[in-house]
């Protein structure tokens, strides 16, 4: 005999105890029922590649370690925020960036299709919202804004494309007189006119992108101070204009999984990035 409104436990031996006609009773339903809803978010190596699936499986076990009860600050999945003082703070940098004068946060994109194909919990960071089309106009406007504070009027700088027409339009944001960018022979077409549109002079030269630098270096030389010479990519102000990007993945992931029907608790497990510069 049982109390009335109690639900029966099922049976935790080799042989689970049924319900009517056979079925299980309504408590391990609904557990059941809470398990499925879930699992699309857990299991981020089923059905990708093996390049891929091998090292995701390193950090899934490195993350199943017992973890000490007291960790110093850190980044991700434990790595150390760098020390070394000779290098700049990054962080820093990128936390005091200019670059939300000119744009806002990008969403983060559920894929409910993707995610079902490879069992994972996959977003999109859409930086092709922001004006340019990338993500690269956040370092762009990044370097030209603290130039602009030091006096700089003209800048030239070398590209194939994309940071090309950051740069552009993050000059005419500014104020700043067109940029010069040199470009090689190679480059399609349509970049050309892209960059074009934007109000940026547009030099063609050399067969390789070395070439235009050394172009753009030379044009900045026997300029007289009047154009200044800007490295799309290895400058701190630039890397620190694209941090800001990873930061918000950082502040913006636990939310997004949660909406797409996963647990707060839920770790970020890896950020695949496409890059060509």
């Amino acid at each position: 005999h049982r109390p009335r409104g109690r639900l029966p436990l099922p049976h935790r031996g080799p042989a689970a105890r049924t319900g009517p006609r056979g079925r299980p009773p309504a408590g391990s339903m609904l557990r059941r029922t809470i398990s499925a809803r879930s699992q699309p978010c857990r299991h981020l190596s089923v059905g990708l590649p093996y390049r891929i699936r091998v090292p995701l499986k390193k950090l899934q076990e490195k993350k199943n370690l017992p973890q000490p009860s007291f960790r110093p600050a850190a980044l991700g999945d434990g790595e150390q925020l760098e020390s070394n003082s000779t290098e700049p703070d990054y962080m820093r940098l990128a936390l005091t960036s200019r670059v939300y004068d000119m744009v806002v946060e990008s969403p983060m994109q559920h894929c409910s299709g993707l995610s079902q194909r490879l069992g994972a919990c996959v977003h999109i960071k859409r930086e092709d919202l922001l004006p340019g089309f990338s993500y690269r106009i956040r370092g762009a406007y990044n370097l030209l804004d603290s130039l602009r504070r030091d006096g700089v009027k003209s800048v030239v700088t070398f590209s194939i494309g994309s940071q090309g027409h950051s740069l552009a339009i993050a000059a005419q944001r500014l104020g700043l007189d067109p940029p010069v960018i040199v470009m090689p022979e190679r480059t399609p077409a349509v970049r050309i006119e892209a960059i074009k549109r934007v109000g940026a002079k547009v030099h063609v030269y050399g067969q390789t992108l070395l070439e235009a630098q050394e172009e753009a270096e030379r044009l900045a030389k026997e300029s007289g101070g009047k154009l200044t010479f800007v490295a799309p990519h290895d400058d701190p102000r630039v890397i620190a204009g694209q941090a800001t990007a990873g930061l918000e993945v950082t502040r913006q992931i636990g939310a997004a999984v949660e909406a797409a029907g996963g647990s707060i608790s839920d770790h970020l497990d890896a950020i695949f990035v496409c890059t060509g510069g």
